[in-house]
């Protein structure tokens, strides 16, 4: 499969959670090449900037999918608040009828990487917790209600190993233990429901951290041997166009899955043409 060069998912529709940046930008523009009309969510716009201040936007990530040949719709989504996450399914099911692909890749991490748990504050690992975990279980109750009438549908959770300090650990792993229990329910209903592990990634917040940018970015390796095995933010787009295109792709559900272990069995490549 060549993604990116075909619409596979043509007719189909999306929602990316966490379209702003990163692994969720990468996907809503590779899903919006493989055809399918993506919604582009999360709290960071022109005019309200989200609370950690960066510069990226989802009308700039609907701009992207637009610039590459898709269409996308930028909407404003709070995936902490309930009301505000069902609002955002009730107008897409109103204005298209359907609902494909959810791709979570809500996060938020504010504690200290650098500390053991008992050196970190309580209320700010709590926070992460109901940022990220939280969030998932709210979007994910919202769009499998929304998903069983049809019999179908595709949830991914991006997010990542238990590696690192406690609590970066148990903020992943939680939702890693949701997807492979939850799966066991939503099965049997027709709808899979997969983590995706993405590589190291050379996300803007990394590239800009280390002084460099996606052209340039081998010069990153001097400074982080990590960059020599990196991938761009849209293999994980591509890993989920691949997932969504499978006719099989049911016998996945609960599993953990990783973008190179994807790239290897769908044959596709990241960006740059390597296979992290």
């Amino acid at each position: 499969m060549n993604v990116g060069e075909n619409t596979p998912l043509a007719g189909q529709v999306a929602i990316v959670a966490g379209a702003t940046r990163g692994a969720g930008r990468g996907a809503a523009i590779e899903l919006g090449m493989a055809g399918a009309k993506v919604y582009c969510t999360g709290r960071s716009t022109r005019e309200r900037p989200s609370p950690i201040n960066r510069p990226e936007t989802i009308e700039e990530t609907a701009e992207m999918v637009r610039s590459s040949g898709g269409e996308a719709v930028p909407i404003r989504v709070d995936f902490t608040r309930q009301s505000e996450v069902v609002s955002l399914f009730e107008r897409v099911y109103s204005e298209e009828g359907r609902l494909d692909i959810f791709a979570n890749s809500i996060s938020g991490s504010y504690y200290n990487w650098n500390q053991p748990f008992w050196e970190n504050e309580i209320d700010p690992f709590l926070a992460s917790i109901a940022n990220g975990f939280g969030a998932h279980f709210i979007a994910a109750h919202t769009a499998v209600n929304r998903m069983i009438p049809a019999g179908r549908g595709l949830i991914v959770s991006i997010c990542d190993a238990d590696y690192g300090n406690l609590c970066y650990g148990l903020e992943k792993e939680i939702i890693n233990h949701f997807v492979r229990r939850g799966a066991r329910e939503v099965a049997k209903r027709g709808i899979g429901l997969v983590a995706l592990h993405p590589g190291y990634m050379r996300t803007e917040a990394i590239l800009r951290g280390k002084g460099i940018t996606e052209e340039n970015w081998r010069e990153g390796i001097a400074k982080d041997k990590h960059f020599e095995t990196s991938e761009t933010p849209r293999y994980t787009g591509r890993a989920i166009v691949a997932l969504a295109a499978d006719p099989n792709m049911i016998k996945k559900t609960g599993q953990t899955l990783r973008n190179s272990d994807l790239a290897r069995e769908y044959e596709f490549l990241d960006v740059d043409g390597r296979q992290p």
